[in-house]
């Protein structure tokens, strides 16, 4: 019960509703990266330790779509490195979070920099700084593709499924092919990017856009596929010898014919100070309830000497054994002393099961709440309805099966 209680709280954070800056979740390969703000708190970016892929949205009405790959790519005694497993920490610095990284591509070993700024409306912007130490020798007789110090990777499979669906290079939009080359021979630039948009695979898919601090060839490759989660759209930047270090800004904007979401309003911290105060109440009346049950226990235990007189006044009945007025005497004795242990057993007993009851029925309610909330947080559901609903439907329900075990039980008593 305190775990669960604990699992309610850490996913309320009733006390931290007024803080406004950013918090990250780190779990497994990912770091989910979140900004706090009016009692809300959207997802803006995601980072994947084991490629390197960065992923922006704009805001709480956005999809995913494009991803931004930190580690440069690069091909190399004709072998592609593209991506790879990264060490990341991070810090927030004033109202910016830097998110450092390092990773090895090939014999380069690269040291990096993401800052992320808080996010406008419908926008969110970072800033990337790389260097490389060490030296290596890119194959130069595909121009286009030696080195790539940013690259970005998307999906589009077809018309009706896609992350993406232009290229953009400057002001210029390239359509993308089914596959093969998007600009061939490369282009030249220092702002590229994606379009994202609406189709009946994503919703609001961003315009992801990158802008270099110089200009380099930019092309891109769509290889053929069928399966829309997978990504098959590569768009770089590159140049034809390894850059000593490089910088660039990335942006997620809301793309044109994006999609309006309901709005959902923001849980006040009432609503969370409700539900707290519930789920404490609950589990010290169930240990009030199971200290009380000891009570009710010695309550309807019938002492031995009772049990015996009990026996032999069975005994003597079944036998009849009385036959003067002392015996008589004796027999009425016995059983007023039998009689004794009835009254408090059976109240005690009753109370017993009684305090069982109790204790499953605002156990699995305080649970249920629980449960419900968690799942539900991001819905900004009312606590308070919430626990209303579940005491009530559990009432209806269970409410029954009680009256119906206690009278088959009163039943059974009286009739033996």
């Amino acid at each position: 019960m305190l775990a669960a209680s604990s699992l309610c709280l850490d996913g309320c954070e009733w006390l931290q509703r007024d803080y406004i800056g950013w918090k990250v979740r780190e779990g497994g390969s990912m770091m989910e990266i979140i900004y706090c703000k009016d009692n809300k708190q959207p997802q803006y970016a995601a980072l994947d330790l084991e490629s390197g892929y960065l992923r922006l949205n704009y805001g709480p009405e956005s999809g995913w779509g494009t991803s931004v790959i930190l580690l440069p790519c690069m091909r190399e005694d004709g072998k592609y490195y593209q991506g790879g497993e990264i060490d990341a920490s991070y810090n927030i610095d004033g109202d910016d979070l830097v998110i450092s990284y390092t990773g090895t591509v090939s014999q380069l070993q690269v040291q990096g920099a993401a800052t992320l700024h808080p996010p406008g409306d419908d926008l969110i912007c970072a800033d990337v700084t790389a260097r490389v130490e060490s030296e290596a020798t890119p194959d130069v007789d595909r121009p286009g593709e030696a080195f790539k110090p940013v690259m970005l990777s998307s999906m589009h499979v077809s018309d009706e499924a896609w992350d993406a669906q232009y290229c953009l290079l400057g002001q210029e939009k390239l359509s993308i092919p089914q596959g093969g080359w998007v600009a061939n021979p490369p282009g030249r630039g220092s702002d590229l990017g994606l379009e994202g948009g609406v189709n009946q695979w994503k919703r609001n898919a961003p315009i992801v856009m990158v802008r270099l601090d110089r200009e380099l060839m930019v092309t891109g490759w769509v290889t053929p596929a069928n399966n829309p989660n997978n990504d098959n759209v590569g768009y770089w930047a590159a140049s034809q010898e390894v850059l000593p270090d490089w910088n660039y800004s990335i942006s997620a904007a809301k793309p044109p014919g994006a999609v309006k979401e309901p709005e959902r309003k923001g849980r006040t911290p009432w609503n969370d100070v409700i539900l707290y105060i519930f789920c404490s109440t609950i589990f010290l009346f169930i240990v009030i309830t199971k200290l009380f049950s000891r009570v009710t226990d010695r309550l309807s235990h019938v002492p031995q000497e009772v049990v015996e007189a009990a026996q032999e006044v069975e005994r003597a009945t079944r036998d009849m054994t009385w036959y003067d007025d002392s015996d008589i005497y004796r027999m009425d004795m016995l059983m007023a002393k039998a009689e004794m242990g009835r009254p408090g057993s059976t109240l005690g007993l009753y109370i017993s099961r009684l305090s069982v009851h109790l204790m499953i029925f605002f156990g699995c309610a305080a649970i249920s709440t629980i449960v419900i909330c968690w799942l539900l947080d991001k819905l900004a559901v009312n606590a308070a309805t919430i626990i209303i609903l579940v005491i009530g439907s559990m009432m209806a329900l269970y409410t029954p099966y009680l009256i119906w075990q206690f009278t088959r039980e009163r039943r059974e008593s009286e009739s033996s």
